[in-house]
């Protein structure tokens, strides 16, 4: 059986408070840079310092106007991917840890942004500019604080639907094959605006004439996109799984298996998303938060994935381990 469910949660009042402590912060930020756009931009110089060394020297320059449009382009993405994934974010997802990162990172972008405008304000080389390190250093620590605060501000978590219990194990007849197949990872929506994303950063890397490092965002584009989504097999091999690329993929034997179980997955419980490794859960492979199979082998490590339909697999790992 294949099985693949994707359910955004029901719009509750946890979730719009989430949503303003978010956005009330991003969107003052995003009005900021621009009033300041408004009034600096007849005294900017035609070209403007693209990257800054350790000593706030610039050591690399491009045209303004693709400056400006990559900042802001990023401040926009960052504002939009936040209020969707927000939206659609499954019920009993913990937010705190997505606001808290994606205010820091708005506050942090806009000052240092707005630094560097200030800095260029009525030169006419770029190379003169000079960025004061320790006001950027504040710049960082004024995000922290930021984010902080809006995780202070935000709800625990996304109200949750009582877990269902685990379908109990059923016993297969001899001969009998069965083989449950489900997916896991963010939706294909993601998948597209991480690559945008870094199409659009390197498109401004070639344009600005960093051809030297242009191959650093698609590496990371094809590292991001791999994460992003698993096939799940469960048969007489055992719990297979395997990336949207190919790879990663993995494999634990159903001779190894010593039990099966679901459970609830907080990304934030493992240290973010991706492939973790937990001294309290063991390994898991975590794309969201929500139902999750995890199987613990003879020797009493444990690996944990998320994945839909949980329950079906988790019974007939335990139907197969038995007849085995």
């Amino acid at each position: 059986m294949t099985s693949r469910t994707t359910h955004p949660g029901p719009t509750t009042p946890a979730r719009r408070r989430a949503l303003a402590v978010c956005l009330v912060p991003v969107i003052a930020c995003l009005a900021a840079l621009g009033a300041l756009l408004v009034l600096w931009w007849p005294r900017l110089p035609d070209r403007m310092a693209s990257h800054f060394t350790l000593a706030g020297v610039p050591d690399q320059v491009g045209a303004t106007g693709t400056q400006v449009a990559g900042f802001c382009g990023a401040l926009v993405a960052v504002a939009v991917v936040g209020a969707v994934v927000l939206t659609r974010a499954r019920p009993g997802t913990s937010a705190k840890g997505l606001v808290a990162g994606l205010v820091a990172v708005e506050v942090v972008l806009s000052t240092v942004f707005a630094l560097v405008l200030h800095a260029h304000l009525d030169l006419t080389d770029p190379y003169a500019a000079r960025l004061p390190l320790p006001l950027a250093a504040a710049a960082v620590a004024l995000g922290l604080l930021a984010g902080w605060l809006a995780a202070k501000a935000c709800p625990e978590d996304l109200p949750a639907p009582a877990p269902q219990a685990p379908r109990l194990r059923q016993e297969l007849a001899p001969g009998t094959r069965a083989v449950w197949i489900s997916r896991t990872g963010q939706a294909r929506w993601l998948s597209v605006v991480v690559a945008s994303t870094f199409v659009v950063t390197l498109g401004l890397a070639v344009l600005d004439g960093d051809r030297a490092v242009a191959w650093v965002p698609v590496l990371i584009a094809v590292i991001a996109l791999a994460f992003t989504g698993f096939r799940v097999t469960v048969d007489r091999q055992g719990l297979r799984w395997r990336g949207r690329l190919g790879l990663p993929r993995g494999h634990v034997p159903l001779g190894d298996i010593a039990s099966a179980e679901v459970v609830q997955v907080d990304p934030s419980h493992y240290g973010g998303w991706g492939y973790r490794l937990s001294p309290v859960h063991g390994t898991a492979l975590v794309t969201r938060g929500g139902s999750a199979l995890r199987v613990t082998r003879r020797d009493g490590r444990r690996f944990t994935i998320t994945v839909d339909d949980a329950g079906t697999g988790a019974a007939l790992l335990e139907a197969l381990s038995h007849r085995a």
